[in-house]
């Protein structure tokens, strides 16, 4: 049976247990994995799944329905342990400005990408210096 949890995605940790003459030999700590039939009325059917002790008090204190709608949300089956997925931010590139546009302001899309944003009064072929307040303004 494999030492790994459906619900919780506990696995076993490894290391070395150190004896008195300080020799190092490898172990493995594994989770207190159980294999608990549950029965879920909204199928009508039961499922085994392969949990650890928090999975149960998880499965008890959510529901075992609740649990199953979520796994098979993330794409587990009873097969195969539960991945956390890890929430990472869009890369951000730095978007070089075109020439002209001193004056503009970036915006950043949900996607991760960036426009630029040129206001009416610097779009004005006029003293640009002045609105920016850049003497090496080109514009």
């Amino acid at each position: 049976m494999s030492a790994h949890c459906q619900v919780t995605g506990r696995k076993p940790g490894f290391g070395k247990s150190v004896s008195h003459s300080h020799r190092r030999t490898s172990r493995r700590w594994d989770p207190n994995i159980q294999r608990k039939t549950y029965f879920v009325p909204s199928e009508g059917r039961r499922i085994t799944l392969t949990v650890s002790a928090k999975g149960i008090k998880t499965i008890d204190r959510d529901g075992i329905a609740a649990v199953v709608a979520r796994l098979r949300a993330n794409g587990t089956n009873s097969s195969r342990p539960l991945a956390r997925a890890i929430p990472t931010s869009p890369v951000r590139t730095v978007a070089t400005i075109p020439t002209g546009w001193c004056c503009a302001s970036t915006t950043q899309s949900p996607d991760g990408t960036s426009t630029f944003v040129r206001s009416a009064e610097m779009a004005k072929k006029s003293s640009r210096a002045a609105t920016c307040g850049d003497s090496d303004c080109l514009a």
